[in-house]
């Protein structure tokens, strides 16, 4: 089981994948290695001839677009815009920046510097399965927002700084509690750290929209457009905008699972038994219809 990115579709996909002959060979060389042994394949010999000579480099089955700048360019027709060259300065991916950027144009840089270091980390929730689901939404309910997992994500990050700020010796024990993950929150506050100092570096404005919140969302949805959706009700799934043919639906970890907004933006997508939208918000249409109308543009001059 391993992770694919599909350019095409821009979706990470967790799939199954046979060994390939060097894997299966360079695993039947384990055996004898510490003592006498041998190895048993559990599948025939007209099996292991199918199967691909080498496995495909995780290279050509990741995205690339965090390395996007980190290559100098020479040409000199290729010059990066000064957006472009704003992007490039940051550890991610070109529209996770694309969101600080906007949120610094908004007034809302320090929430939107949290949201993105978690987006960049893995799930500040404990998923080791030792609560059950009821007591862990019972818990999770004190941070939740009703419109956003972003949001809730980012209340989740404020508790925790408040409280290691207060009772530092204790913060282990508060996030079991809490059915939080203590060694990811500490990621998140390292991941924002570097990214506040990068934004400094670009002369940004640490800006707090307060109880603004939508400001966040909207920022989200700017910089995330090519991950805005539309419900489809005769279908009840839900259709990228920009590429109508991909439908999907809200992951069942979300808080928003159950209920169908009219748009929404989310982190990323995951195809397991079907294609999911993971960490999703819900904002309005007229936050991101200029972006979208000239992402639209652009693309039609080039085809």
């Amino acid at each position: 089981l391993f992770r694919t990115f599909t350019a095409s579709d821009r979706i990470d996909v967790l799939r199954v994948h046979d060994v390939s002959k060097a894997q299966a060979v360079q695993r039947a060389g384990r055996a004898g290695r510490e003592a006498p042994g041998k190895c048993y394949r559990l599948y025939p010999a007209s099996h292991f001839e199918k199967l691909d000579n080498a496995s495909i480099p995780e290279i050509l089955r990741s995205n690339l677009a965090a390395a996007l700048g980190a290559a100098e360019i020479r040409k000199k027709e290729m010059v990066l815009t000064p957006i472009g060259t704003t992007l490039c300065r940051f550890p991610l991916s070109p529209d996770h920046a694309r969101v600080l950027m906007v949120a610094n144009e908004l007034g809302c840089l320090e929430e939107a510097l949290t949201v993105v270091a978690a987006m960049s980390c893995e799930t500040v929730f404990d998923l080791d399965g030792s609560r059950d689901d009821s007591d862990m939404d019972r818990v999770r309910a004190r941070f939740s927002n009703s419109v956003s997992d972003h949001l809730t994500v980012l209340n989740v990050v404020q508790a925790f700084k408040q409280e290691k700020q207060r009772s530092g010796h204790h913060l282990k024990e508060w996030c079991v509690h809490n059915c939080l993950n203590y060694k990811n929150l500490m990621m998140v506050l390292k991941t924002r750290k570097q990214l506040r100092e990068t934004a400094q570096e670009c002369g940004m404005q640490f800006a707090s929209c307060g109880a603004q919140r939508e400001k966040v969302r909207q920022a989200l949805a700017c910089g995330l457009f090519l991950n805005v959706c539309e419900y489809d009700r005769q279908e009840d799934r839900y259709r990228l905008l920009v590429r109508p043919g991909t439908t999907l639906k809200i992951h069942p970890s979300s808080r928003l699972c159950r209920s169908r907004p009219r748009h929404l933006v989310f982190t990323d997508l995951m195809r397991t038994s079907d294609l999911y939208a993971r960490d999703v918000s819900i904002i309005d249409y007229e936050w991101v219809q200029p972006v979208i109308e000239e992402y639209r543009r652009n693309v039609k001059s080039y085809v």
